[in-house]
């Protein structure tokens, strides 16, 4: 539904709006509408920081998981 956010969303998006690393157990994604002021190079460099964050995540925590 519009307008309804996940709370595990707020960790990786308080984290890269304040220049932090993600938690490396964070499983939340960012919220768009907070960096909608940025270029859209800032907004795709914060979504791959996360994506990267994400895949690893599921690489340490998944033993079959082949990198």
């Amino acid at each position: 539904e519009p307008g309804i956010l996940e709370q595990v969303d707020l960790t990786p998006t308080l984290a890269l709006g304040l220049g932090l690393p993600i938690s490396k157990n964070s499983v939340g994604h960012l919220i768009p509408a907070v960096f909608e002021e940025l270029s859209l190079r800032e907004q795709l460099r914060l979504l791959q920081i996360n994506g990267y964050q994400l895949s690893r995540l599921l690489q340490d925590s998944s033993p079959a998981f082949h990198k």
